[in-house]
């Protein structure tokens, strides 16, 4: 009787018989739960074919030329991935005898292969990345510096976008050698399309990047992807909100928005922020007031020879808190970068 030809879940099954069981867990936890029982029930589909070692070996052959010859079309991109995390897996539990048959990058060319990533074209690394999984969205997008990585987020389907910064925010339990495979591959993909840094767990650091990322936005897309975000973790959101605005962000505000900033503003709460602040922030504040108003307020900050660094920061925070409700309600014009 013949057998049918293989899918390429069957191909992805296949290898994944080929692990120990403890890899073989590692590589299914990887992948969305839905996607891994349907591998697990394929896996034991597959088990029963009498040609089991002849397909094995088939599948083996071909996975090997496609790690020689990168995909060059988006179909294939998703089976890519899997196959690059079983191989990972594969050589590390087949042993040293086995490592010249998968070729994966080592610990030192992580750092090369991110630079390497920052070079290629915002629109190329979307092409490559629109239909991965958001595992393969957030370690891409982890590796690149915050515009770049803004960059790339605007131009992904709107479901992606939304899913990766909810995964952007509690960070990934990705071994770095699956990082380094996941990174190198899509390296590769993206220089079939066109010429063409490690990942953290802290959740400060996770933090910091999406409010880098956030900043970049336009403000509809960052609210709609921060309610997003409020909806699978309103702990991690709230933390980002508060960073998303500071009184310096007075610099990146056109005037007529700051005048509106200003005159919601408490004069003596004013002036404490500004005694100790930038000069650049004094002066553009002053320069968008009256003549009688920025005499009261040079005044004001006179008389207060000295501000502790508490009440000078509480000050602060008020006109952050005016900042982003101005914001949220959509009546500030910020100034492009």
């Amino acid at each position: 009787m013949t057998q049918a030809t293989l899918t390429n879940m069957d191909k992805a099954a296949i290898l994944l018989r080929a692990l120990t069981p403890g890899p073989n867990q590692a590589v299914l936890s990887q992948l969305e739960p839905a996607q891994a029982s349907q591998l697990r029930s394929i896996m034991a589909n597959v088990a029963k074919r009498p040609d089991l070692a002849k397909v094995t070996q088939e599948v083996m052959s071909e996975f090997q030329e496609l790690r020689r010859h990168a995909a060059s079309s988006t179909s294939s991109a998703a089976p890519h991935y899997a196959a690059n995390w079983v191989a990972r897996q594969y050589t590390e539990s087949a042993g040293s005898d086995r490592s010249d048959e998968v070729s994966v990058p080592a610990a030192n060319e992580s750092a090369n292969v991110a630079a390497k990533l920052v070079q290629v074209a915002p629109l190329i690394l979307a092409r490559v990345l629109q239909t991965e999984p958001p595992r393969v969205l957030v370690l891409v997008l982890q590796a690149l510096p915050s515009d770049h990585a803004a960059s790339v987020l605007k131009l992904l389907p709107p479901d992606g976008r939304g899913a990766a910064v909810s995964m952007m925010a509690t960070g990934l339990n990705v071994a770095e050698p699956v990082s380094e495979c996941v990174l190198q591959t899509v390296l590769q993909q993206c220089s079939v399309i066109g010429p063409v840094r490690e990942t953290t767990q802290d959740e400060d650091a996770q933090v910091k990047r999406l409010v880098g990322v956030l900043q970049v936005l336009d403000r509809e897309e960052r609210l709609r992807l921060m309610n997003l975000l409020s909806e699978e973790n309103e702990a991690i959101a709230a933390k980002i909100d508060d960073c998303l605005y500071d009184y310096t962000d007075l610099l990146r505000i056109g005037d007529r928005s700051l005048q509106k900033i200003l005159m919601q503003t408490d004069q003596k709460t004013l002036a404490m922020a500004l005694k100790t602040a930038p000069e650049e922030i004094r002066d553009k504040v002053m320069k968008n007031m009256s003549e009688r108003v920025r005499a009261a307020l040079a005044e004001e900050m006179e008389f207060l020879s000295e501000v502790p660094n508490a009440k000078a920061e509480a000050a602060r925070k008020d006109i952050t808190a005016i900042i982003r409700t101005q914001d949220k309600e959509g009546s500030l014009v910020w100034l492009e970068a």
